[in-house]
Protein backbone atom coordinates (compact mmCIF):
# COMPACT_ATOMS: atom_id res chain seq x y z
CA UNK A 1 0.00 0.00 0.00
CA UNK A 2 1.17 3.68 -0.53
CA UNK A 3 3.35 4.64 2.35
CA UNK A 4 4.42 8.50 3.35
CA UNK A 5 7.73 8.95 4.20
CA UNK A 6 8.12 10.97 7.14
CA UNK A 7 11.67 11.46 8.28
CA UNK A 8 15.08 10.41 6.59
CA UNK A 9 17.88 8.90 8.53
CA UNK A 10 21.49 10.05 8.45
CA UNK A 11 24.13 8.75 5.98
CA UNK A 12 25.36 5.48 7.07
CA UNK A 13 22.81 4.62 9.44
CA UNK A 14 21.16 1.59 9.09
CA UNK A 15 19.77 -0.25 12.86
CA UNK A 16 19.49 -2.86 13.47
CA UNK A 17 21.63 -4.27 11.00
CA UNK A 18 21.70 -3.30 7.47
CA UNK A 19 18.15 -1.97 7.29
CA UNK A 20 17.03 0.65 4.93
CA UNK A 21 13.58 1.18 5.56
CA UNK A 22 11.48 1.45 8.70
CA UNK A 23 7.46 0.96 9.17
CA UNK A 24 5.04 1.01 12.25
CA UNK A 25 4.20 -3.20 12.85
CA UNK A 26 0.82 -2.95 11.70
CA UNK A 27 -1.19 -6.08 13.38
CA UNK A 28 -2.40 -7.72 10.08
CA UNK A 29 -4.18 -11.39 10.03
CA UNK A 30 -0.84 -12.62 8.73
CA UNK A 31 1.20 -11.16 11.95
CA UNK A 32 -1.37 -12.24 14.41
CA UNK A 33 -1.06 -16.00 13.09
CA UNK A 34 -0.36 -18.58 15.90
CA UNK A 35 0.31 -21.51 14.00
CA UNK A 36 3.78 -19.74 12.58
CA UNK A 37 6.58 -18.72 14.67
CA UNK A 38 7.57 -15.33 15.25
CA UNK A 39 10.50 -13.86 16.11
CA UNK A 40 10.64 -10.34 16.79
CA UNK A 41 13.52 -8.32 18.30
CA UNK A 42 12.25 -4.94 20.38
CA UNK A 43 14.75 -1.99 21.40
CA UNK A 44 13.88 -0.26 24.32
CA UNK A 45 15.59 2.14 26.84
CA UNK A 46 15.24 0.97 30.38
CA UNK A 47 13.21 3.45 32.92
CA UNK A 48 14.92 5.60 35.51
CA UNK A 49 15.71 3.04 38.54
CA UNK A 50 15.42 -0.31 36.56
CA UNK A 51 17.84 -2.80 35.85
CA UNK A 52 18.19 -5.44 33.13
CA UNK A 53 17.52 -8.21 35.74
CA UNK A 54 14.41 -6.58 36.57
CA UNK A 55 13.21 -6.16 32.93
CA UNK A 56 14.59 -10.01 32.55
CA UNK A 57 12.26 -10.88 35.37
CA UNK A 58 9.32 -8.57 34.07
CA UNK A 59 9.65 -10.11 30.54
CA UNK A 60 10.04 -13.71 31.92
CA UNK A 61 6.46 -13.04 33.72
CA UNK A 62 4.87 -11.79 30.18
CA UNK A 63 6.61 -15.13 28.68
CA UNK A 64 5.03 -17.35 31.44
CA UNK A 65 1.33 -15.56 30.84
CA UNK A 66 1.31 -15.82 27.05
CA UNK A 67 2.41 -19.78 27.48
CA UNK A 68 -0.59 -20.57 29.43
CA UNK A 69 -2.64 -18.73 27.12
CA UNK A 70 -1.41 -20.17 23.95
CA UNK A 71 0.28 -23.43 25.26
CA UNK A 72 0.45 -24.64 21.55
CA UNK A 73 2.49 -21.95 19.86
CA UNK A 74 4.10 -20.41 23.06
CA UNK A 75 4.72 -23.59 25.70
CA UNK A 76 8.43 -23.60 24.42
CA UNK A 77 9.30 -20.26 23.61
CA UNK A 78 10.33 -17.15 26.60
CA UNK A 79 11.52 -14.04 25.70
CA UNK A 80 15.00 -13.16 25.77
CA UNK A 81 16.24 -9.97 27.33
CA UNK A 82 20.13 -8.68 26.46
CA UNK A 83 22.13 -5.19 26.74
CA UNK A 84 22.78 -2.87 23.66
CA UNK A 85 26.37 -4.85 24.49
CA UNK A 86 25.12 -8.17 23.91
CA UNK A 87 23.37 -7.90 21.10
CA UNK A 88 25.13 -5.70 18.56
CA UNK A 89 28.97 -6.63 19.81
CA UNK A 90 28.45 -10.32 21.16
CA UNK A 91 29.30 -13.09 24.06
CA UNK A 92 32.77 -12.30 22.96
CA UNK A 93 32.87 -8.81 24.12
CA UNK A 94 34.14 -9.13 26.94
CA UNK A 95 36.66 -11.75 25.99
CA UNK A 96 37.85 -8.89 23.54
CA UNK A 97 38.25 -6.24 26.26
CA UNK A 98 39.77 -8.39 28.84
CA UNK A 99 42.84 -9.04 25.87
CA UNK A 100 42.76 -5.55 25.22
CA UNK A 101 43.47 -4.93 29.38
CA UNK A 102 46.03 -7.01 29.07
CA UNK A 103 47.73 -6.05 25.69
CA UNK A 104 48.10 -2.74 27.56
CA UNK A 105 49.26 -3.92 30.74
CA UNK A 106 51.83 -5.74 28.63
CA UNK A 107 52.92 -2.38 27.59
CA UNK A 108 53.22 -0.94 30.67
CA UNK A 109 55.42 -3.50 32.18
CA UNK A 110 57.43 -3.56 28.85
CA UNK A 111 58.09 0.56 29.96
CA UNK A 112 58.63 -0.29 33.54
CA UNK A 113 61.23 -3.78 32.73
CA UNK A 114 63.24 -1.45 30.62
CA UNK A 115 63.61 1.32 33.26
CA UNK A 116 63.97 -1.79 35.60
CA UNK A 117 66.78 -2.99 33.66
CA UNK A 118 68.80 0.22 33.09
CA UNK A 119 68.37 1.11 36.89
CA UNK A 120 69.61 -2.60 37.68
CA UNK A 121 72.64 -1.92 34.90
CA UNK A 122 73.77 1.18 36.12
CA UNK A 123 73.87 -0.04 39.48
CA UNK A 124 75.61 -2.71 38.70
CA UNK A 125 78.41 -1.28 36.38
CA UNK A 126 78.16 -4.78 33.52
CA UNK A 127 30.88 -24.37 -6.57
CA UNK A 128 29.86 -26.80 -7.07
CA UNK A 129 27.15 -27.43 -10.12
CA UNK A 130 23.95 -26.15 -10.28
CA UNK A 131 21.32 -28.77 -9.11
CA UNK A 132 18.13 -29.46 -11.51
CA UNK A 133 15.73 -28.85 -8.67
CA UNK A 134 12.95 -29.32 -11.42
CA UNK A 135 13.52 -32.51 -11.60
CA UNK A 136 11.29 -33.16 -8.85
CA UNK A 137 14.28 -35.30 -7.17
CA UNK A 138 14.26 -34.23 -3.52
CA UNK A 139 18.23 -33.69 -2.88
CA UNK A 140 20.40 -31.04 -0.54
CA UNK A 141 23.82 -30.06 -0.28
CA UNK A 142 25.37 -30.44 3.17
CA UNK A 143 28.53 -28.89 4.56
CA UNK A 144 31.68 -30.74 5.99
CA UNK A 145 30.92 -30.49 9.55
CA UNK A 146 27.61 -31.96 8.50
CA UNK A 147 28.89 -34.94 6.67
CA UNK A 148 31.69 -35.84 9.52
CA UNK A 149 29.20 -35.77 12.09
CA UNK A 150 26.26 -37.71 10.84
CA UNK A 151 28.36 -39.85 8.40
CA UNK A 152 31.91 -40.32 10.41
CA UNK A 153 32.77 -43.00 7.88
CA UNK A 154 32.92 -40.37 5.20
CA UNK A 155 29.99 -41.88 2.91
CA UNK A 156 27.56 -38.78 3.09
CA UNK A 157 27.30 -38.50 -0.55
CA UNK A 158 24.33 -40.53 -1.30
CA UNK A 159 22.83 -40.59 2.44
CA UNK A 160 19.45 -39.46 2.96
CA UNK A 161 17.60 -36.93 5.26
CA UNK A 162 14.96 -35.41 6.52
CA UNK A 163 14.67 -32.37 8.45
CA UNK A 164 12.50 -32.01 11.59
CA UNK A 165 9.82 -28.70 12.00
CA UNK A 166 6.81 -27.49 13.30
CA UNK A 167 4.85 -28.55 10.79
CA UNK A 168 6.20 -32.30 11.33
CA UNK A 169 9.06 -34.14 9.46
CA UNK A 170 9.53 -33.61 5.78
CA UNK A 171 10.41 -36.35 2.94
CA UNK A 172 13.32 -37.73 2.31
CA UNK A 173 15.88 -36.11 0.64
CA UNK A 174 19.33 -37.24 -1.04
CA UNK A 175 22.87 -35.59 -0.07
CA UNK A 176 24.38 -35.17 -3.97
CA UNK A 177 27.30 -32.88 -2.41
CA UNK A 178 29.67 -31.52 0.46
CA UNK A 179 30.65 -28.14 0.85
CA UNK A 180 33.09 -26.14 2.09
CA UNK A 181 32.18 -25.31 6.17
CA UNK A 182 31.68 -21.11 6.53
CA UNK A 183 31.02 -19.17 8.93
CA UNK A 184 27.64 -17.72 9.53
CA UNK A 185 27.07 -14.42 10.50
CA UNK A 186 29.41 -13.38 12.72
CA UNK A 187 33.14 -13.44 12.60
CA UNK A 188 33.63 -15.26 15.99
CA UNK A 189 31.13 -17.77 16.24
CA UNK A 190 32.38 -21.57 15.76
CA UNK A 191 31.37 -23.38 11.98
CA UNK A 192 28.06 -24.69 12.18
CA UNK A 193 26.54 -28.15 10.33
CA UNK A 194 24.10 -26.92 7.43
CA UNK A 195 22.11 -27.98 4.79
CA UNK A 196 21.63 -26.28 1.17
CA UNK A 197 18.12 -27.06 -0.34
CA UNK A 198 17.21 -25.67 -3.76
CA UNK A 199 14.77 -22.95 -3.75
CA UNK A 200 12.19 -24.79 -5.12
CA UNK A 201 11.82 -27.20 -2.89
CA UNK A 202 11.73 -25.28 0.21
CA UNK A 203 8.94 -26.93 2.26
CA UNK A 204 7.36 -23.30 3.14
CA UNK A 205 7.22 -21.61 0.52
CA UNK A 206 3.25 -21.68 0.36
CA UNK A 207 4.05 -19.07 3.34
CA UNK A 208 6.81 -16.83 1.81
CA UNK A 209 6.87 -15.11 4.45
CA UNK A 210 7.59 -17.66 6.91
CA UNK A 211 11.04 -17.50 6.67
CA UNK A 212 11.69 -13.86 6.44
CA UNK A 213 13.93 -11.58 4.10
CA UNK A 214 15.70 -13.78 1.49
CA UNK A 215 19.53 -13.04 0.25
CA UNK A 216 20.46 -13.52 -3.46
CA UNK A 217 24.10 -14.28 -4.46
CA UNK A 218 24.84 -13.99 -7.78
CA UNK A 219 28.67 -14.44 -8.87
CA UNK A 220 29.72 -11.94 -11.90
CA UNK A 221 32.50 -12.03 -14.29
CA UNK A 222 31.82 -8.02 -14.08
CA UNK A 223 31.86 -5.16 -11.66
CA UNK A 224 28.72 -5.99 -9.53
CA UNK A 225 28.23 -2.30 -9.16
CA UNK A 226 27.81 -2.22 -12.89
CA UNK A 227 24.58 -4.70 -12.59
CA UNK A 228 22.82 -3.19 -10.34
CA UNK A 229 19.95 -1.78 -12.90
CA UNK A 230 19.65 -5.03 -14.39
CA UNK A 231 19.55 -7.09 -10.91
CA UNK A 232 16.35 -4.90 -9.99
CA UNK A 233 15.24 -5.10 -13.22
CA UNK A 234 15.04 -9.04 -13.15
CA UNK A 235 13.36 -8.87 -10.12
CA UNK A 236 10.89 -6.34 -10.89
CA UNK A 237 9.83 -8.76 -13.83
CA UNK A 238 9.31 -11.53 -11.57
CA UNK A 239 7.66 -10.03 -8.65
CA UNK A 240 6.49 -6.18 -9.60
CA UNK A 241 5.82 -6.29 -5.28
CA UNK A 242 8.76 -7.17 -4.24
CA UNK A 243 10.68 -5.16 -2.64
CA UNK A 244 13.94 -4.79 -2.69
CA UNK A 245 15.78 -3.38 0.74
CA UNK A 246 20.03 -3.76 0.46
CA UNK A 247 21.40 -3.56 -2.81
CA UNK A 248 22.79 -4.59 -4.80
CA UNK A 249 26.39 -4.56 -3.06
CA UNK A 250 29.23 -6.00 -3.84
CA UNK A 251 29.61 -9.08 -0.93
CA UNK A 252 32.83 -7.55 0.49
CA UNK A 253 30.99 -4.17 0.71
CA UNK A 254 27.72 -5.80 2.70
CA UNK A 255 30.34 -8.11 5.03
CA UNK A 256 32.54 -4.99 5.73
CA UNK A 257 29.76 -3.51 7.94
CA UNK A 258 30.08 -7.10 10.18
CA UNK A 259 33.78 -5.78 10.38
CA UNK A 260 33.41 -2.50 12.05
CA UNK A 261 33.53 -3.83 15.64
CA UNK A 262 36.36 -5.98 14.46
CA UNK A 263 38.29 -3.13 12.69
CA UNK A 264 38.42 -1.08 15.73
CA UNK A 265 39.57 -3.68 17.89
CA UNK A 266 42.40 -4.69 15.82
CA UNK A 267 43.43 -1.47 15.10
CA UNK A 268 43.85 -0.96 18.67
CA UNK A 269 45.39 -4.07 18.94
CA UNK A 270 48.01 -3.35 16.53
CA UNK A 271 48.86 -0.06 18.01
CA UNK A 272 49.61 -1.65 21.18
CA UNK A 273 51.75 -4.80 19.34
CA UNK A 274 53.40 -1.79 17.75
CA UNK A 275 53.72 0.75 21.19
CA UNK A 276 55.06 -3.09 22.53
CA UNK A 277 57.64 -3.78 20.15
CA UNK A 278 59.32 -0.09 19.50
CA UNK A 279 58.98 -0.03 24.03
CA UNK A 280 60.84 -3.35 23.75
CA UNK A 281 63.55 -2.99 21.09
CA UNK A 282 64.34 0.68 22.43
CA UNK A 283 64.67 -0.99 26.07
CA UNK A 284 66.80 -3.63 24.45
CA UNK A 285 68.80 -1.33 22.65
CA UNK A 286 69.62 1.08 25.52
CA UNK A 287 70.59 -1.48 28.30
CA UNK A 288 72.95 -3.51 25.97
CA UNK A 289 74.55 0.11 24.65
CA UNK A 290 75.00 1.02 28.43
CA UNK A 291 76.37 -2.12 29.34
CA UNK A 292 78.61 -2.00 26.10
CA UNK A 293 79.61 1.25 27.13
CA UNK A 294 80.72 0.43 30.43
CA UNK A 295 83.16 -2.01 29.48
CA UNK A 296 85.54 0.69 27.59
CA UNK A 297 88.26 -0.03 29.62
CA UNK A 298 88.50 -3.53 29.89
CA UNK A 299 88.74 -3.44 25.28
CA UNK A 300 91.32 -1.07 26.53
CA UNK A 301 93.00 -3.32 28.10
CA UNK A 302 92.39 -6.37 25.53
CA UNK A 303 93.73 -3.71 23.09
CA UNK A 304 96.11 -3.38 24.62
CA UNK A 305 97.56 -6.76 25.00
CA UNK A 306 97.09 -7.45 21.23
CA UNK A 307 93.68 -8.49 20.36
CA UNK A 308 92.17 -6.70 16.91
CA UNK A 309 88.88 -5.02 16.55
CA UNK A 310 87.28 -7.95 14.94
CA UNK A 311 88.37 -9.80 18.20
CA UNK A 312 86.45 -7.00 20.08
CA UNK A 313 83.20 -6.68 18.09
CA UNK A 314 82.83 -10.54 17.58
CA UNK A 315 83.32 -10.62 21.63
CA UNK A 316 80.60 -8.24 22.81
CA UNK A 317 78.20 -9.21 19.69
CA UNK A 318 78.65 -12.77 20.96
CA UNK A 319 77.93 -12.10 24.84
CA UNK A 320 75.07 -9.71 23.70
CA UNK A 321 73.30 -11.59 21.54
CA UNK A 322 73.24 -14.33 23.67
CA UNK A 323 71.18 -13.07 26.15
CA UNK A 324 68.68 -12.12 23.65
CA UNK A 325 68.50 -15.57 22.18
CA UNK A 326 67.33 -17.06 25.52
CA UNK A 327 64.72 -14.43 26.05
CA UNK A 328 63.40 -14.86 22.49
CA UNK A 329 63.37 -18.57 23.14
CA UNK A 330 61.49 -18.26 26.33
CA UNK A 331 59.19 -14.93 24.62
CA UNK A 332 58.22 -17.74 22.02
CA UNK A 333 57.19 -20.61 23.85
CA UNK A 334 55.06 -18.01 26.07
CA UNK A 335 53.46 -16.86 22.93
CA UNK A 336 52.22 -19.93 21.74
CA UNK A 337 51.07 -20.96 24.96
CA UNK A 338 48.29 -17.68 24.25
CA UNK A 339 47.34 -19.55 21.16
CA UNK A 340 44.68 -21.21 22.43
CA UNK A 341 43.39 -17.62 23.40
CA UNK A 342 43.99 -16.39 20.22
CA UNK A 343 42.18 -19.03 18.01
CA UNK A 344 38.85 -18.60 19.41
CA UNK A 345 39.02 -14.77 18.20
CA UNK A 346 40.19 -15.90 14.49
CA UNK A 347 38.80 -17.30 11.81
CA UNK A 348 40.71 -19.12 9.19
CA UNK A 349 43.64 -17.49 10.28
CA UNK A 350 46.71 -19.00 12.29
CA UNK A 351 47.74 -17.43 15.40
CA UNK A 352 51.16 -18.35 14.78
CA UNK A 353 51.58 -16.20 11.94
CA UNK A 354 55.02 -17.27 10.91
CA UNK A 355 55.60 -13.62 9.20
CA UNK A 356 54.57 -11.75 12.55
CA UNK A 357 57.04 -13.78 14.43
CA UNK A 358 59.48 -13.16 11.62
CA UNK A 359 59.07 -9.62 11.83
CA UNK A 360 59.30 -9.34 15.99
CA UNK A 361 62.50 -11.10 15.79
CA UNK A 362 64.33 -8.99 13.18
CA UNK A 363 63.06 -5.90 15.12
CA UNK A 364 64.31 -7.12 18.54
CA UNK A 365 67.82 -8.78 16.93
CA UNK A 366 68.68 -5.94 14.83
CA UNK A 367 68.08 -3.42 18.21
CA UNK A 368 70.42 -6.04 20.00
CA UNK A 369 72.97 -6.05 17.34
CA UNK A 370 73.51 -1.83 17.16
CA UNK A 371 73.17 -1.80 20.69
CA UNK A 372 76.53 -4.28 20.72
CA UNK A 373 78.35 -2.56 17.79
CA UNK A 374 77.49 1.16 18.14
CA UNK A 375 79.56 1.63 21.75
CA UNK A 376 81.99 -1.07 20.48
CA UNK A 377 82.80 0.53 17.16
CA UNK A 378 83.05 3.74 19.45
CA UNK A 379 85.51 2.11 22.14
CA UNK A 380 87.33 0.36 19.72
CA UNK A 381 88.38 3.60 17.53
CA UNK A 382 90.07 4.89 20.95
CA UNK A 383 93.74 4.80 21.74
CA UNK A 384 94.19 1.86 24.38
CA UNK A 385 96.13 4.66 26.86
CA UNK A 386 92.53 6.53 26.64
CA UNK A 387 90.06 4.01 26.89
CA UNK A 388 92.45 2.78 30.08
CA UNK A 389 91.79 5.42 31.44
CA UNK A 390 87.88 6.00 30.87
CA UNK A 391 85.67 5.11 34.30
Amino acid sequence: MPTTVIGVMPRGFSFPQNQDLWVPLVPTPEVRRRDRRNTWFVFGRLSDGATIESARADMDAIGQRLARAWPASNAALRPEVRTFVEFFIGESAALIYRAMIGAVGFVLLIACANLASLLLARAAGRSREDLDANSGARVVLVNERFASEHWPEGNAIGGRLRLAGRQGTGDWMTIVGIVPNIVQNRLTRQVDPLVYLPFPQRPDLESPRAFGDRWLLVRTSTAATALVNSFRSEITAIDPEQSIGIGPLPLIQLMSRSYQFKAFTTTLFLICAAMALLLASIGLHAVIAYSVSRRTQEMGIRLAIGATAGDILALVMRQGMLPLSVGLAIGLVGSLGLNQLLQSQLVEVSPGDPLTYVIATLVLVASAALGCAIPARRAMRLDPVVALRQP
